[in-house]
């Protein structure tokens, strides 16, 4: 059971990331105008200069995906008859 509510939690985090990223190029765009054509770096540069805290919501994506990836492995070793639990 675990191992369901990990890669749901995971999934969760990579749509978290996904979103949270979306919204803030959508608002750093309708801030500029919409005259950001710049990369992510640069992106994160000038955010830093104006004095905000950059955002890395790709640490939160990757961070999901494997909790993801960890979840569903968890499950399929389940139904092989494994264990991710040590035996005792």
């Amino acid at each position: 059971m675990k191992s369901v509510f990990n890669a749901a939690h995971g999934a969760g985090e990579v749509i978290r990331g996904t979103i949270n990223d979306g919204a803030d190029k959508l608002g750093e765009g309708i801030a500029s105008d919409g005259k950001q054509t710049g990369t992510d770096d640069k992106r994160q540069r000038d955010l830093a200069l104006d004095g905000h805290a950059p955002q890395d919501h790709s640490a939160t994506v990757s961070e999901g995906k494997g909790q993801f990836e960890q979840g569903i492995s968890s499950i399929g070793n389940a139904g092989q008859g494994g264990s991710n639990q040590p035996s005792a």
